[in-house]
């Protein structure tokens, strides 16, 4: 049980991650929402 906890934060916050590096990646006219949308 404690590991399906673990994987879901761990999903959420690698997720988050994306998100936030999404505009860098990908230079463009790219936003956060863009990045929440791809992740």
């Amino acid at each position: 049980m404690l590991f399906y906890l673990f994987l879901l934060v761990a999903y959420f916050v690698l997720a988050g991650f994306m998100a936030y590096l999404y505009p860098f990646i990908y230079k463009g006219k790219k936003t956060v929402i863009d990045g929440l949308k791809f992740g």
